[in-house]
């Protein structure tokens, strides 16, 4: 049998013999690096011979012949609160990975594998309506979390996330200063958050974290879960920083987000509702983006910066008292443009 191929981001000696440790008696194959996001973790896809036939348990969770290896330094990454929301979504229904084996204090987990397509793989096929609207339904399952450990989504959060935008593109970036009428804005942005039903949320549901394999919808990067605006996640997953919907697509997808999460409202008031939190949470990810950048060193993300102010933009747009902030970003796009350009990135 072969020797076991590494990942061309290689496991640590210690790692990989506690990943054998953990894998018996079934015998280790391969490892396959995956796509780095905008965490400190590393996620590996751990290929391996052989199964358990006197557990069943660990047979089902391995039959797959697979599974996902996490190394999540625990001094930068909540390890706790992984794990204690794996354990709030598994027991709302939502299929998130089984933790089969882990070592805390290293920040090894190795966890089931849900299969290696993301929702946005399915996006403009067949499978589009049906994959989109499992997500929508399991919202419905996640808003219905109300364990006590679940901490608010606070102002001050809401406004720290929109102050990374404020640090890093209009000060670092575009070396420019926002406007009390800008900042008005943001706190209305703010106020439209907080003035909504607050319900369990994800935080980051969008087509990279969300799974779509055999008709079936997988959850992941769920540690960051919150007590907040019960628009958010449909938010994340309808206005997507790394997808855009056709205009008829979005109004059907949102219909079907208004009747499972907030059938009470009126179609007009969830709209504006979904709006305000993609424009919120889109100048997060800006911010966020450029962070990763100017701070970390990583530019994978860089691409996604115009495509991403262009769909704030385009939201603004809906509402005069958002104006302001739509003519600020169209102000904006040029030297934006250079910016990105005179740091080599290939643009879209």
């Amino acid at each position: 049998m072969n020797e076991p191929t590494l990942a061309a981001e290689t496991l640590e000696a210690d790692d990989q013999r506690w990943l054998e440790a953990a894998l018996k008696p079934r015998q280790l194959e391969r490892i396959e690096a995956l796509p780095v996001a905008a965490s400190q973790r590393r996620f590996y896809r751990v290929y391996f011979l052989g199964t358990d036939r006197t557990d069943r348990t660990a047979r089902d969770a391995f039959s797959a012949g697979r599974a996902v290896l996490m190394r999540s330094p625990p001094t930068l990454e909540r390890n706790d609160a992984f794990q204690a929301m794996n354990g709030l979504f598994r027991g709302a229904g939502v299929a998130v990975p089984a933790i089969l084996a882990k070592e805390e204090h290293r920040g090894l987990f190795l966890l089931s594998d849900l299969g290696p397509r993301s929702l946005g793989d399915c996006y403009g096929t067949d499978e589009e309506g049906a994959a989109v609207n499992a997500a929508i339904d399991t919202l419905q399952a996640i808003q219905g979390i109300t364990d006590a450990t679940l901490e608010p989504y606070t102002r001050d959060r809401l406004q720290m996330e929109l102050g990374i935008f404020e640090a890093y593109a209009a000060d670092r970036v575009l070396n420019t200063h926002l406007s009390a009428t800008l900042r008005t804005l943001f706190e209305r942005l703010v106020d439209s958050a907080l003035d909504q039903p607050q319900r369990c949320i994800h935080r980051d549901y969008h087509s990279l974290n969300l799974l779509w394999n055999d008709a079936a919808l997988g959850v992941v990067d769920y540690q960051d879960a919150l007590l907040g605006p019960h628009s958010y996640d449909a938010a994340s997953l309808l206005h997507d920083c790394y997808h855009q919907f056709s205009a008829a697509a979005l109004e059907r997808y949102r219909d079907r987000a208004r009747a499972t999460l907030a059938p009470t409202l009126a179609t007009e008031d969830w709209q504006r509702q979904l709006e305000w939190m993609a424009i919120q949470r889109q100048l997060k990810a800006v911010g966020i983006f450029l962070r990763l950048e100017l701070r970390d060193g990583r530019d994978n993300h860089l691409h996604h910066v115009l495509p991403t102010l262009s769909k704030t933009q385009a939201l603004a747009r809906h509402y005069a008292e958002l104006e302001p902030l739509a003519r600020w970003l169209e102000a904006q796009h040029a030297p934006m443009t250079e910016w990105l350009r005179a740091r080599g990135e290939r643009l879209r």
